[in-house]
């Protein structure tokens, strides 16, 4: 990779550079670049971590952290599909710290 390409990605991929705020989009593909060493086909991801950044730069990610939760889950199936389509808890364990 030529030197003066690759001094640009690094400055361009700091989290302290001002273009992060105007153009997310295109520093992260910049960061995909410098880890793997080409750029990411976003129009038809093939590799896992294509379809991650995909995922991250253009779907709702919004709720990703209650769905990964198994049991704030349980609330969001109850409001969308009724209780009868959940199984019954076996288990549940508290840290008592």
């Amino acid at each position: 990779m030529n030197i003066f390409i690759k001094s640009v990605l690094i400055k361009a991929a700091t989290p302290f550079s001002p273009l992060l705020k105007k153009f997310p989009n295109i520093i992260w593909k910049i960061r995909y670049c410098k880890d793997y060493k080409k750029f990411p086909n976003l129009k038809k991801p093939q590799s896992f971590m294509e379809k991650i950044l995909w995922l991250s730069l253009y779907s709702d990610t919004s709720m990703w952290s209650k769905l990964a939760d198994k049991y704030r889950v349980r609330e969001y199936v109850i409001d969308r599909c009724g209780e009868q389509n959940l199984w019954y808890i076996q288990f549940s364990y508290r840290n008592r710290l």
